[in-house]
C-alpha cells in the first residue's frame, strides 16, 4: 500500500492483557510505511468480539483482525506442575469444549468479515511446559485448533512453536505481571510477537514475487567452481541450509532460476559430483551460465518464462553484481547475501520477500508447468503458423462457478497477475468470500492442453445492473496469455449478459504501468464495433460483440517469432525496487531479533506534550530513575517531576509496565491501587518508593533483632534484661 491509501485498522483481541504489544506494532507500521491505527478490544473478551456484530473486530472494514490466544487462560484451574497425567489435568474437558466453541465462533466471524484475520497461538507458561501431561494436553488442543481452521478462507494461523522458533526469547514469561495484571509475557516477548504480526500483515499486503534468480559461487557453495573444481568447493551446513531454504521456496511454488558467471560444464559438475547438495538442477525452471551481465540474463530468463522482470528477486553474494542489476534493472529486487556461511541462512529466513503461508496446488506444480511450457514453445517453433500451433495444442477452456475451495487460488491470482489484469485490484480470500456473499458473481477459468493441465489461471468477478454485466476483476495468468483464453472469458460474460437480456458488458480498466497487454486486448475488441468504444476508463462492449469474441492470431514469420522470444515483452514502466531492497535487507540484518527491535523502539522518542504546566526536572536519584522509566514506557524525551502519567499519554496497561519496572529497579512491591491513588506523578511515586523501602528496611531490622533474641538462651535473656535494669538504677534480680 502507499501513503495515498486509507490507513489500515489493526483490531486486536486477546485472552490476556495485550497492551504492551502496541509500541511494537506502531513501530513496525511506521517502519513499513503502512499508516495504521491500532485498537485493542476489551480485556479477555475474544468470544464476545467474535459473536457481537457491533464489536471492534466485527465492525472492521479495512485492515486486519488479530486474535491472540493463550490456551492456558481457558483452564478452570491454574496449572499445577506436580500433575503428570493428561486426561485428569485441570480443566481438560472444559478446555476441549472451549476450543470447539472458539473454532465455530471464529470460523463464522471470518466468513462474515471483509478483512483478513490472523490467529496467533501464544506459548503457555513454563509451569505448563515443564509438566508432561499438561504440555501434551496443550499440544493436542493446538493441533485440533489448526486442523479445524485449516482451509478456511481469510485466516492465517501462527502456531506457538513457529513463533518461538522464528523469534526465540530466553525469558518470555513474567509471573509477577501475570499474577497482578494478567500480562503474562516480558517486554521482549511482546517485541517478538510484534515482529511476527507485522511480518504476516506485510506479507498479506504485498504482491508476491514469482521467481528468484540465484548465483552459484559463494552463494550455493563456498568457493569458485571454475578454479577450485567440483570437489574443491565447500558445502558446509550453512550452505546446505541456504539450499534447503531455496527448495522450500520451490515447494511453495516460487520458480528457482540459476545465473552464474561460469562455464556451464563447471556448474553442472558440482551438481553431479557433490551428493551433499540439497538443491538439484531439477529444481530450477531456467539456468544461465555465461559471461554476460546478469541483468541481461535476468531479462532473457523473464522472456523465457513469460514473466515480467519485476516478478524476480536476484540473490548474489557479490555487491558489484547486485549493483549492476540494480542499475540496469531497477525493477528487479536485488538482495546481497551475507558472505559468511553461518549467517546466510538466518538472513534468508528473516527476508520478508517470501512471506506466503498457504500454498495452492497450482503453486506447488509451477516448476513442472514451466517445463511443460518449454515443450509448448518447441512445438510453437515447429508449427508453420500460430493458428496451426493453437490447433495442435488441443486447448480446452472451462469457465466454471467458483466454490469457496477455489478462493485461495483466486486470491493468489489477484496478487500474482499484473500483465493481463484489467483493474489490478488485489483481493484476499476473505474479500472474495465477502463479495460473493454480498451478491458478486465469481467464475474460475481452467485450461488444459495436450501437454498438461494449466490449473486455474483466470478470474472473473462481476455484478449485474439493469443494463449490463459490470466486471470488478477480469484477469488471466501470463502462463495462458496469447492463446485466445481471454477472448473465451469475454465471450462467456457476453453469453451470460445475452441470456439475461442485458445490452452490454462493461470492462473497467485501471492503468497500472504493467497491464499494457490488457489495454491492447480491449482496444482490439473495441475495434469490432463503432459506438461507445471507450468511455473514460470503462470499455462498454455491446452484448453481441462480447458473446461472439474470437481470437484471430496475427501470424509472424519464424524470424519474427525468434526475435519476439529473444527480446521478450515490451518494456512497461516499473517502480524502482531499490528502496524496497534496502528496507528488506535492513529488517533481515538489523530488526530480526526482539532485543534489537526493543532498542530501536526505545530510540524513537517524541517531545514532551504540552499539558499546561511547566517542565520541572527530577531532583533526587529516585525521581531521576522513575522519570526515565516514564520516558522509556511512553517514548518521551523528558518527563517532569510533577507530570501526571495519564496526562502525558499513559493508560492503565502502560502504567502497569511502570509498576513492574519500578519493582525491578527498587526491589519494592507496588499494587494496582497506586495507579489511581493520587496523580501518579514522578514525585508521588518516588515518595511512595522511599516509604516502602524504609518500611522494608525497618521490618528487616526488627526481624533481625527477633532472630537474635530467639537464638538466646533463657539465662542470656535474663542477663540481658538484668543489664538493662541496671542502666535504669534498679538492682538486678538475686
Amino acid at each position: 500500500m502507499s501513503r495515498s491509501d486509507p490507513p489500515l485498522n489493526l483490531a486486536i483481541a486477546a485472552t490476556f492483557s495485550a497492551g504492551p504489544l502496541q509500541p511494537a506494532l506502531a513501530f513496525w507500521m511506521d517502519e513499513l510505511d503502512m499508516p495504521a491505527s491500532v485498537a485493542f478490544a476489551a480485556y479477555n473478551q475474544p468470544f464476545q468480539e467474535l459473536l457481537d456484530p457491533t464489536s471492534l473486530l466485527s465492525s472492521n472494514k479495512h485492515g486486519f483482525n488479530v486474535v491472540l490466544l493463550r490456551l492456558e487462560d481457558w483452564l478452570t484451574a491454574r496449572p499445577d506442575a506436580r500433575r503428570t497425567d493428561t486426561q485428569e489435568a485441570p480443566g481438560h474437558l472444559d478446555l476441549a469444549q472451549k476450543v470447539d466453541e472458539f473454532v465455530a465462533a471464529l470460523a463464522a466471524a471470518v466468513r462474515r468479515s471483509a478483512v483478513s484475520w490472523l490467529l496467533v497461538v501464544c506459548p503457555a507458561s513454563p509451569g505448563v511446559n515443564a509438566n508432561p501431561g499438561q504440555s501434551a494436553l496443550f499440544a493436542e488442543m493446538e493441533k485440533c485448533l489448526g486442523a479445524d481452521l485449516f482451509g478456511i478462507a481469510g485466516i492465517e494461523i501462527v502456531a506457538s512453536a513457529a513463533l518461538m522458533s522464528a523469534y526465540p526469547v530466553p525469558v518470555y514469561f513474567d509471573a509477577h505481571a501475570d499474577a497482578v495484571a494478567h500480562v503474562p509475557y516480558t517486554s521482549q516477548f511482546f517485541a517478538a510477537l510484534g515482529i511476527m504480526v507485522a511480518r504476516r500483515i506485510y506479507g498479506l499486503t504485498q504482491p508476491n514475487y514469482k521467481a528468484i534468480v540465484v548465483d552459484c559461487d559463494n552463494t550455493l557453495w563456498t568457493g569458485v567452481c571454475g578454479e577450485d573444481g567440483p570437489c574443491g568447493v565447500e558445502i558446509d551446513s550453512g550452505r546446505q541450509q541456504v539450499q534447503e531454504f531455496l527448495v522450500g521456496l520451490h515447494d511453495r511454488g516460487v520458480l528457482l532460476c540459476l545465473c552464474s558467471r561460469n562455464n556451464e560444464a563447471d556448474v553442472r559438475a558440482v551438481f553431479e559430483h557433490r551428493p551433499e547438495m540439497r538443491v538439484g538442477l531439477r529444481h530450477f525452471a531456467s539456468t544461465r551460465s555465461n559471461w554476460r551481465p546478469k541483468s541481461e540474463n535476468i531479462v532473457a530468463i523473464a522472456a523465457e518464462l513469460n514473466l515480467s522482470p519485476d516478478a524476480f528477486v536476484f540473490l548474489d553474494d557479490n555487491a558489484v553484481e547486485c549493483a549492476e542489476v540494480q542499475a540496469n534493472r531497477p525493477d528487479v529486487l536485488a538482495i546481497q547475501l551475507p558472505t559468511h556461511s553461518a549467517t546466510a541462512a538466518q538472513f534468508l529466513r528473516n527476508l520478508w520477500a517470501f512471506n506466503g503461508s498457504k500454498t495452492t496446488a497450482e503453486a506447488r506444480g509451477r516448476t513442472g508447468f514451466f517445463r511443460q511450457n518449454a515443450a509448448r514453445e518447441r512445438a510453437r517453433q515447429e508449427a508453420p503458423t500460430l493458428t496451426e500451433f493453437l490447433a495442435r495444442l488441443g486447448l480446452r477452456i472451462q469457465v466454471v462457478d467458483a466454490t469457496r475451495q477455489h478462493h485461495a487460488r483466486l486470491s493468489e491470482l489477484t496478487y500474482r497477475t499484473n500483465q493481463f489484469n484489467l483493474t489490478s485490484i488485489r483481493r484476499s480470500e476473505a474479500e472474495i468470500d465477502a463479495l460473493v456473499r454480498q451478491g458478486t458473481e465469481c467464475r474460475a477459468v481452467r485450461v488444459k492442453d495436450r501437454f498438461g493441465d494449466y490449473g486455474i489461471v483466470g478470474l472473473l468477478l462481476f455484478t449485474a445492473t439493469s443494463e449490463a454485466l459490470v466486471a470488478d476483476t477480469f484477469l488471466l495468468s501470463c502462463r495462458a496469455l496469447g492463446r485466445g483464453v481471454e477472448h473465451r472469458m469475454l465471450a462467456a460474460l457476453g453469453q451470460m449478459a445475452r441470456d439475461r437480456g442485458l445490452g452490454r458488458v462493461d470492462l473497467p480498466l485501471h492503468r497500472s504501468g504493467k497491464n499494457q497487454p490488457a489495454l491492447d486486448f480491449l482496444r482490439g475488441v473495441a475495434a469490432d464495433f463503432e459506438a461507445s468504444q471507450e468511455t473514460g476508463s470503462v470499455f462498454r462492449i455491446p452484448v453481441n460483440v462480447a458473446a461472439e469474441a474470437r481470437y484471430r492470431p496475427i501470424e509472424h514469420s519464424a524470424t519474427e517469432r525468434d526475435r519476439e522470444r529473444r527480446d521478450g515483452h515490451p518494456e512497461p514502466h516499473h517502480t524502482d525496487a531499490r528502496a524496497k531492497a534496502a528496507l528488506l535487507v535492513s529488517i533481515a540484518r538489523d530488526l530480526s531479533d526482539p532485543e534489537q527491535v526493543q532498542e530501536h523502539i526505545s530510540a524513537r522518542t517524541r517531545t514532551r506534550p504540552d499539558i499546561g504546566s511547566p517542565y520541572a526536572a527530577p531532583r533526587t536519584p529516585g525521581e531521576q530513575t522513575i522519570a526515565a522509566i516514564f520516558g522509556k514506557v511512553l517514548g518521551i524525551d523528558r518527563v517532569g517531576v510533577d507530570d501526571s502519567f495519564f496526562q502525558i499519554g499513559g493508560h492503565s496497561l502502560l502504567a502497569m509496565q511502570v509498576l513492574f519496572k519500578i519493582r525491578e529497579a527498587f526491589n519494592v512491591e507496588m499494587s494496582a491501587r497506586d495507579l489511581y491513588d493520587g496523580a501518579f506523578t514522578v514525585a508521588q511515586l518516588a515518595a511512595k518508593v522511599m516509604r516502602l523501602r524504609l518500611r522494608t528496611a525497618d521490618s528487616a531490622r526488627i526481624g533481625e533483632v527477633l532472630d537474635k533474641l530467639n537464638a538466646l538462651s533463657d539465662e542470656e535473656v535474663r542477663a540481658l534484661l538484668g543489664g538493662k535494669a541496671d542502666t535504669k538504677g534498679r538492682a538486678p534480680e538475686q
